[in-house]
Parts: structure tokens; sequence; C-alpha cells
């Protein structure tokens, strides 16, 4: 990580990390403990990210209940508190 930091900072550039994310077979517990060291890291390295959750092709139709599904009670406090930081 070091040289990609070095390399922003030589480019005055932003850093996407645009492919992070666990798939739904993923137990709660691990998803959380992965989202949180991935999400942590990205955030005192100074990246932006992209959360994604491997579902298929498009969009559900029922998304609504799949978030809450596949996300869990373990992993959605972790995503909201980080969308939380968001400046934008």
């Amino acid at each position: 990580m070091d040289d990609v930091q070095r390399f922003a900072a030589r480019q005055r550039a932003r850093i996407v990390v645009g492919e992070a994310g666990c798939g739904r077979e993923s137990l709660g517990s691990s998803r959380a403990r992965w989202v949180e060291d991935a999400l942590g890291l990205f955030e005192n390295l100074g990246f932006d990210w992209l959360f994604f959750r491997f579902e298929g092709w498009g969009v559900p139709a029922d998304f609504r209940h799949w978030w809450v599904v596949e996300n869990s009670p373990d992993v959605d406090p972790l995503l909201l508190a980080y969308f939380g930081k968001n400046e934008v």
C-alpha cells in the first residue's frame, strides 16, 4: 500500500478501491470482520471505496428484502457507520 500512497501523492490522485465486498456464502460474523478490516484500512489510507454484494446479474425486484437478509445485523451497522463518514 505504500507504493499506492506514494503514487497518489506524486500524481495528486484519489485512489478508489472498486472491488470490495463479500459473497453471500460468507458467514455473518466472518463477513463483518472482513468488512471492518477492509473498510478501516481503506479509510485510514484515505482511499475512496465501493462495496458490493454479488447476487447475480441485475438488481432483484425485492432488493430491500435481500439487503436485510444478505448483509445481516453483523454487517449493516458497519456499513452505515462507514457511509456516515462521507463528506460528499
